[in-house]
């Protein structure tokens, strides 16, 4: 894999782990204000502190550390990518 094809790659798995941890973020927030709608206009400032809570961004991190690790040590890009697509739920019920 060349230096370019890796680094596109990864950048392909941070933008989904950001994806993912967004997602997370919001249906936690959604669970909220159902108990609590008048916190509803206020959803971006919630958001913005839900991504940058660590203990919300460990468990996603954890999940890509191992793809990091396949997409680095692989020659292959489209190994890399099959490493990087294939733990990703595709039902919408994976978080």
């Amino acid at each position: 894999m060349t230096t370019e094809e890796k680094a596109a790659t990864l950048l392909l798995a941070k933008t989904a782990e950001r994806l993912f941890h967004e997602n997370t973020c919001l249906k936690a927030m959604l669970k909220s204000f159902g108990e609590r709608p008048e916190h509803l206009p206020d959803w971006e400032n919630w958001l913005e502190r839900m991504m940058n809570d660590e203990e919300l961004r460990k468990p996603v991190r954890q999940s890509f550390v191992r793809i990091y690790a396949q997409i680095e040590q692989s020659a292959d890009p489209s190994e890399a990518l099959k490493a990087l697509l294939r733990d990703f739920p595709i039902s919408g019920k994976g978080n």
